[in-house]
């Protein structure tokens, strides 16, 4: 014998609320697996940053006590109190925190991140530390301004890239997409100091898209620090030749600042181009 209607009703609607409840439930457990995975540790500079220690780049910046220590050397005595940095992905905030504390409350951060997650605690890490000298952005920096696709490294959520056709598994987020150019006439900086570029093999359309920035002696940067594998020479090549046409030339990244310059294949993985109007004594 069939039930009565008013029963099956109600038996769906319990139903209902069981699996809204369930869903509920696996929510919180998640924020909770989640939320332990967060710890905060205090960077040499005296402020703090949360880091996830689940994920492969935050975990190794968690677990060292200076994280890439030849660009914390350099940038502690290259940056002064009232200079102006550019952070061009910025992940979470580690360096942008530390440039932050360098330049001081007169100074000036420009912190980029195209990536949802990142950008969301890169913004926490800010608010963590109470910084009025920072300037966020949620973007990708290239050589035109619109839309793009960001494919997700799954493995390393410091290794998104900028590309325009998925391999099969791979996850993207569409992203805004602007040049350096138009970010610097934005914010109206009138000068900057240092600029660090970790793209993901986009540098060369990042560089396309800042020809005003180098070619101003008021907003040319003194200093670049760019990301670039040594299994890249043909890349590491055209980021030099580029530069070189606005007068900068590849170093030894280090302090104190060297004369002699470098073979583009020679240096590692961090890339220093100093501008030929710096002097170094």
């Amino acid at each position: 014998m069939p039930l009565p209607v008013s029963i099956v009703r109600i038996k769906k609607k319990w139903k209902a609320k069981a699996v809204g409840l369930l869903r509920k439930l696996d929510v919180i457990r998640t924020k909770l697996v989640s939320r332990s995975t967060i710890k905060t540790k205090k960077l040499p500079s005296g402020l703090r940053i949360e880091l996830d220690i689940a994920k492969r780049v935050q975990y190794i910046q968690w677990k060292k006590n200076i994280y890439e220590p030849h660009i914390f050397h350099f940038a502690k005595r290259i940056l002064c109190a009232g200079d102006t940095a550019i952070d061009l992905g910025a992940h979470v905030g580690y360096w942008t925190l530390e440039f932050a504390a360098h330049v001081g409350a007169k100074g000036n951060v420009i912190a980029v991140e195209p990536a949802p997650d990142n950008y969301r605690q890169l913004l926490r890490n800010i608010e963590l530390n109470s910084l009025k000298n920072v300037h966020a952005f949620q973007a990708g920096i290239s050589d035109r301004q619109g839309r793009a696709q960001l494919i997700l490294n799954l493995k390393n959520e410091g290794g998104h890239w900028i590309g325009e056709q998925l391999a099969t598994g791979e996850q993207s987020v569409d992203i805004d997409i602007t040049t350096l150019d138009a970010l610097v006439e934005k914010t109206r900086i009138g000068s900057c100091k240092l600029i660090k570029i970790d793209t993901e093999g986009h540098e060369i359309h990042v560089l396309q898209g800042m020809t005003t920035v180098l070619s101003s002696d008021a907003l040319r940067p003194q200093h670049l620090i760019i990301e670039v594998s040594l299994q890249q020479p043909a890349r590491r090549r055209e980021v030099s030749e580029i530069l070189g046409k606005y007068g900068y030339i590849h170093y030894p990244l280090r302090y104190p600042l060297s004369d002699t310059s470098l073979p583009v294949t020679e240096g590692g993985y961090d890339m220093y181009f100093r501008h030929k109007s710096v002097l170094t004594t």
